[in-house]
């Protein structure tokens, strides 16, 4: 390996850290919803609401750019480009904080930016490092920077949003370090080109198919912890304290298994996807069952666990499935997590409510769609090669 290719993937990785402390960048507008409603007495909840509901329909439209503009523009102007949205995005927030509008549009860029560059900085990875036992590595690890990344973000918004709702938006110009740093360290990438094999004209690999059903699967799963951690907390007595342990303890759940992947995928090999969706199928087991803090704290590490091994492994074993062109299978990989997570609340409540359940019943529903999802994850043989030991 020369010294040039070494630099530039230190680069790559330096970048692709830094840039995952502000992965969770919607989180951000989360916070101003309270004020936003005092600052806006006339609108209705639901208009409120679609301030941050507007981030993942951006996430929608960023996850097809970011699946298709990496065959017209390399991927480092791509990271710059969507950096920039986010960077705009925080200048609207504070100056058009008077239109909830404008508010709107800004949560489009901040989706538009955030989902894509996810997908393009997994896809750079990819580019500049061929062993998939690292890139899951690298990938496992980032969930570190994104943690650190989410409660870095949420004390200094929240200081920020005690002065005045709109000063949230400040957090957005941290992507102006994004931008320098991509400008100095990443090298200028290829052109992803499609390539059309065996008469394939999509040069996407028929193994995508049932990993896009068990991506599906897990973000039907996994939003039903996001959604009913609270409900569960109130059905146990518990407090909203109670609640910041679980989720801390599923980041810390996501972080341990993110620094255990390389050796998950020496165990597991082509199975780890469909492991860590039965890991997360018994987290979501146990918090069907939980019956005190101890049951719901150790759900939620698994659901963790399950979730931070799902994601990196999944990221490194989709550009193995397309031909020439990662960043569309990651694209089509990072839209059907996303279209499950959506769809989730709707799908297992009116299921749950239609077999008479309540909380129990919707951590079941969820447990059983993960588990099918890990079975059909295991029905297709992976176009991956298996992980070396060394």
């Amino acid at each position: 390996m020369s010294e040039n290719t070494k630099k530039n993937i230190r680069g790559v990785v330096i970048v692709y850290f830094v840039t995952s402390l502000f992965k969770q960048a919607s989180m951000l507008v989360s916070l101003i919803l309270s004020d936003a409603a005092v600052q806006f007495p006339k609108a209705s909840a639901t208009s409120i609401q679609m301030i941050y509901t507007m981030c993942t329909v951006g996430g929608l439209l960023g996850v097809a750019l970011g699946g298709k503009l990496p065959c017209i523009i390399n991927k480092k102007k791509l990271l710059i480009i969507f950096s920039f949205f986010q960077l705009i995005a925080g200048i609207i927030g504070i100056t058009g904080n008077h239109s909830i509008g404008l508010l709107c549009f800004a949560s489009c860029l901040i989706g538009i930016g955030s989902y894509a560059l996810a997908g393009i900085l997994s896809a750079l990875v990819v580019e500049n490092i061929d062993d998939r036992t690292k890139q899951a590595s690298i990938m496992g690890k980032q969930s570190i920077f994104v943690n650190i990344g989410g409660m870095i973000m949420m004390i200094v918004g929240g200081s920020l949003e005690k002065q005045k709702f709109a000063n949230v938006y400040k957090c957005f110009f941290f992507n102006i370090i994004i931008i320098l740093l991509a400008l100095s360290l990443l090298p200028d990438g290829p052109l992803e080109k499609l390539k059309k094999e065996n008469g394939n004209k999509s040069g996407i690999s028929k193994g995508m198919l049932p990993i896009l059903i068990g991506t599906l699967c897990f973000g039907l799963g996994f939003m039903v912890y996001s959604t009913n951690i609270s409900f569960l907390t109130g059905s146990l007595h518990l407090t909203a304290v109670e609640a910041g342990y679980a989720n801390t303890l599923f980041m810390v759940g996501a972080v341990v298994s993110g620094l255990l992947v390389k050796k998950s995928i020496r165990i597991f090999k082509t199975k780890t996807m469909a492991v860590s969706l039965w890991i997360l199928a018994a987290g979501l087991l146990v918090e069907a069952n939980a019956v005190n803090l101890a049951a719901m704290l150790v759900g939620a590490f698994l659901i963790g666990f399950g979730f931070g091994t799902f994601c990196p492994v999944g990221f490194s074993t989709v550009p193995a499935l397309t031909s020439g062109n990662p960043s569309a299978g990651l694209a089509m990989f990072t839209g059907s997590m996303t279209i499950g997570q959506i769809i989730s609340p709707l799908i297992i409540t009116n299921l749950a409510g239609s077999a008479n359940g309540g909380i129990t019943r919707r951590y079941m529903i969820g447990m059983i769609i993960t588990i099918i999802g890990g079975f059909i994850l295991t029905a297709v043989k992976l176009a991956v090669q298996p992980v070396k030991d060394n």
